[in-house]
This record gives structure tokens, C-alpha cells and sequence, in this order.
């Protein structure tokens, strides 16, 4: 698996979404992730999934990706997790170009809300 993820920080206490929402979060954690996106070829039907150990990550919840540094704005990324500890990160490419060889490794933020 590629380097891990590590946990920032962690919110324990109930937070309410809005001013008249009753729903609550149970947990908010933010976590780095280093990775490298991958080489792409053209095309909608391009795509790969990279895995990463991130202790604490848990099925269940939902999460954001957003990487720290610029990647070609034609990749796109979709966080998962459905195994605990480990995040999947389901890539594409919306271009007509391959795209990934000149990527170096980067991070990204990914938040956890549990409900």
C-alpha cells in the first residue's frame, strides 16, 4: 500500500448541520494523505483505484478528498471506505489525453463526518 494517511485533528462532541437541521455529527476528523495520481489514459472509461492505510477511518461515514497542491484539473477523484483503516480513492479522466507521469507525490486533506 502506498504511505499512510495520518489523523490532524478530531472533533468527539455532537455539531449540528444549520440552524434548524437535527441532525448531529458524532465524530469530525481531518487527516493528510501523500499520494501520487496515477497515469491515465484517454477516454471516460480510464480509471484506477489507489489504497491507503489511514488509522481511525471507518465504513459508514462520509467523506471528502481534496488535494493540498494542484493535480491536472482533468483527473477526477472520489474517496471511499470500505474497509476500516483503509481509504480508497477511485480516479479518472475526463480529458482526451493520457494524463499522469509528470505527477510527483502530493497531499491532500480528506475529512471524515460520522453521523
Amino acid at each position: 500500500m502506498p504511505v499512510n494517511g495520518y489523523r490532524v485533528n478530531g472533533i468527539q462532541a455532537a455539531g449540528q448541520l444549520g440552524a434548524v437541521s437535527t441532525t448531529t455529527f458524532s465524530k469530525v476528523d481531518r487527516y493528510v494523505v501523500q499520494f501520487t495520481a496515477p497515469t491515465l489514459s484517454s477516454g471516460l472509461v480510464s480509471g484506477a483505484e489507489s489504497t491507503y492505510t489511514v488509522s481511525g477511518l471507518s465504513t459508514g461515514t462520509v467523506l471528502v478528498f481534496s488535494p493540498t497542491n494542484p493535480i491536472n484539473a482533468l483527473y477526477t477523484y472520489r474517496p471511499r471506505c470500505s474497509t476500516a483503516n483503509e481509504l480508497v480513492i477511485a480516479w479518472g479522466n475526463i480529458g482526451d489525453s493520457t494524463l499522469g507521469g509528470a505527477e510527483s507525490t502530493n497531499r491532500g486533506t480528506l475529512l471524515q463526518f460520522a453521523f
